[in-house]
Order: C-alpha cells, then sequence, then structure tokens
C-alpha cells in the first residue's frame, strides 16, 4: 500500500485497482438506496459507476492530491452524472455532514490505515450521519492474508516507473513491508518515490506508515459498540459466506441507533 498524499501515487492510483469490486457495491445501492457516502473516496473509483448508475454519492479523502484526480476525471463526465457527485476533503475518522445516507463504504483496506482509536471515531461518525437501518460495507483482507504478508517482509511489493510527461519528469516507486506483528495485528509498509526531471535534476522522498488489522470478533464488536448490526460477512467480492481461509472479509452492517442528522 502506497501513500497516497504524494501526487505521483494519487496520479497512479488506478494502476492499484481494478474493478471487480464494484458489481459489490451496485447491487448494495440497490438495496439501500441513494444517498451514498464514500469514505476515502480516492480518485473516485467507487464514486464513478455508482453516479453513472443514477445515484446520489458524497466522497470524502484527506488528501487534496486524490481529490484532485478525482475531480479531473469527473469533469469528463456528462452534466447529470457529475451533479450526482459531491467531493469534500476531511478526515474520516473526524467528520460531521448535515445529511443522513441510506449507504456508506469504505473500501479496498482503507480503514487499516487509521489507528484503533481512529477506526471507532471513524465508525461513530458514520452512525452519525446513516439512517436508522442504513448500511455499511468495509472491505478489508482477513487475518490469513497478513499471515502470508509475513513471509513478505523485505521483499519489495511495489516496483513501478511511471513517466510523467505532463512534468517532463520521469518516477519510480518502491515500496515495502518492513515489519508484520501478527499478535498485534500490524504491518509497517515503506515507499520510497525518486523523480528525475529532464535536466537530470533528482527528489527523493521517503513515506513509513503502519496499518492496523483486525479480525472478524473484533470488528464485530467494534461495530455493535458503535451503533451497527452486522448482517453479513463475505469471503469476497461475490458475496459468498465468509470462511476463515479466505483472503478477504467484507462486512455488512446496519445501523440500529437514530443518527442526529434527521
Amino acid at each position: 500500500m502506497l501513500d497516497y498524499s504524494h501526487p505521483v501515487c494519487a496520479r497512479h492510483y488506478s494502476d492499484e485497482f481494478f474493478d471487480a469490486d464494484i458489481p459489490m457495491y451496485l447491487e448494495h445501492a440497490r438495496r439501500s438506496g441513494a444517498p451514498i457516502l464514500g469514505l476515502g473516496c480516492g480518485t473516485g473509483r467507487i464514486l464513478i459507476p455508482l453516479a453513472k448508475a443514477g445515484f446520489r454519492v458524497v466522497g470524502l479523502d484527506l488528501y487534496p492530491s486524490m481529490l484532485s484526480v478525482a475531480g479531473e476525471k469527473i469533469a469528463q463526465l456528462g452534466e447529470s452524472t457529475r451533479k450526482r457527485i459531491s467531493l469534500i476533503q476531511a478526515d474520516i475518522s473526524h467528520f460531521s455532514l448535515k445529511r443522513c445516507f441510506n449507504m456508506a463504504y469504505i473500501s479496498a483496506n482503507t480503514i487499516f490505515q487509521l489507528s484503533r482509536r481512529e477506526q471507532r471515531k471513524c465508525l461513530e461518525c458514520v452512525s452519525g450521519v446513516l439512517k436508522s437501518g442504513g448500511t455499511i460495507l468495509i472491505d478489508c483482507e482477513s487475518p490469513s492474508s497478513m499471515s502470508t504478508a509475513q513471509e513478505c517482509v523485505g521483499m519489495l511489493s511495489r516496483f513501478d516507473d511511471y513517466p510523467e510527461d505532463a512534468s517532463e519528469k520521469t518516477a519510480a516507486v518502491r515500496s515495502w513491508i518492513t515489519c508484520v506483528d501478527l499478535a498485534d495485528r500490524r504491518m509497517k509498509v515503506r515507499t520510497e518515490i525518486t523523480e528525475e526531471s529532464s535536466d537530470a535534476k533528482v527528489e527523493k522522498c521517503a513515506y513509513s506508515h503502519t496499518l492496523h488489522w483486525f479480525g472478524r470478533i473484533e470488528m464485530e464488536r467494534l461495530l455493535s459498540e458503535c451503533g451497527f448490526r452486522t448482517t453479513r460477512v463475505y469471503g469476497d467480492w461475490d458475496m459468498r459466506r465468509f470462511s476463515d481461509s479466505d483472503h478477504r472479509m467484507i462486512f455488512v452492517a446496519d445501523a440500529i441507533i437514530a443518527n442526529r442528522a434527521q
């Protein structure tokens, strides 16, 4: 996982993912209805397909670099689709909105980027803007996937070279896992970015961050404490029932406490 606060990582965010999870979000959007809140929406990877399908969506993200790319993509859409999308720069663990939502989602391990305290605060914020009976989806990797990651400590997990035509630069991104603590469910990742301009000027920067994983029971308890009732746990985007051998855990939970925005 890269540090998407850096413009290079934000510009090439779409290289990290594909669209296999989109049908799952569309199916739950049809069940729940709009408006929909995307937490850590990034460059609009999920927001845009939802808006194209006719749903009103609001995306929150901490990083201006990600929202800038999202804005560029949204600007290329038809007017009716553009009007269904709103972007807000905000910390997903500390926000307040004066509207309520039928559905919210946190995709692609985004919740792991938050500390334990921030994970709780995030869910408390969501419970404050979801309608009673509204649904949240949380997509993340399972502890079995973390065990696999332990075997990759010290090995490059990203090794990318990008031509940056607009800025006449080339960018090299290198990322690797430096530590996996299975007992505390923490994984540390380091990313180094090198940019070289056409006149051979080189700029380097490095980031280190910690991912905070959790198990199924831990997450279901946290959801309950924050005003949610877990209704399903999927083992993949095809929405099959979760088993301990699955590498993904996708929590589907309903808000059981009337939100403050109503």
